[in-house]
């Protein structure tokens, strides 16, 4: 599993990693938050009204899920096991508090966290792609000193200062604890 700030490149370092290293694929998560305009449902999220959403908690059908600024976010059970049944390793990129919940019932899962090289840097990476709105850029900052302090329970921590070299790192990693 992986997780990071908002903003720290966690897409675009799995995406890498998935590049590189035809053995792993991104599990696909599910969230209540509004679809962007770049974004396809059932490939980028399975985006789900708060309702349906709500009715796959109670028939147990995420392996996590938490809210996260204001949306709901998880992980369906059936989306990883249609990888693991082939042999695949999965990548889920969640957030701290699903991070918890995964470590807590799958503990051989391997737990990788994404730093920002700062938080100014974290800033404008946020600023920079366009995406929030004031409120929720502050928002985002405030949560990611939360989510850096929960780091310290992540198998790896790592600084994405270029992406690809973040991918290859997390790679060595992961083949090193888990052969």
């Amino acid at each position: 599993m992986l997780s990071g700030c908002s903003g720290v490149g966690k897409d675009t370092v799995v995406k890498e990693i998935v590049r590189i290293a035809p053995e792993f694929v991104i599990s696909v998560s599910a969230t209540t938050r509004k679809i962007r305009s770049n974004e396809k449902n059932g490939i980028d999220y399975h985006f789900l009204s708060a309702q349906d959403f709500d009715s796959a908690v109670s028939s147990n059908k995420f392996l996590e899920y938490a809210s996260y600024c204001g949306n709901r976010y998880g992980t369906l059970k059936n989306e990883v096991e249609k990888y693991t049944k082939k042999g695949r390793n999965v990548i889920l990129v969640i957030e701290v508090q699903g991070g918890k919940k995964v470590k807590k019932s799958r503990p051989d899962s391997v737990s990788v966290f994404i730093l920002p090289p700062s938080l100014h840097e974290l800033e404008n990476r946020l600023r920079s792609r366009g995406l929030d709105d004031e409120e929720s850029i502050i928002r985002r900052l405030k949560r990611a000193e939360f989510e850096i302090e929960e780091s310290k329970n992540y198998d790896l921590r790592i600084i994405n200062k270029n992406y690809a070299i973040c991918a290859q790192d997390i790679l060595e990693f992961i083949r090193e604890i888990a052969p």
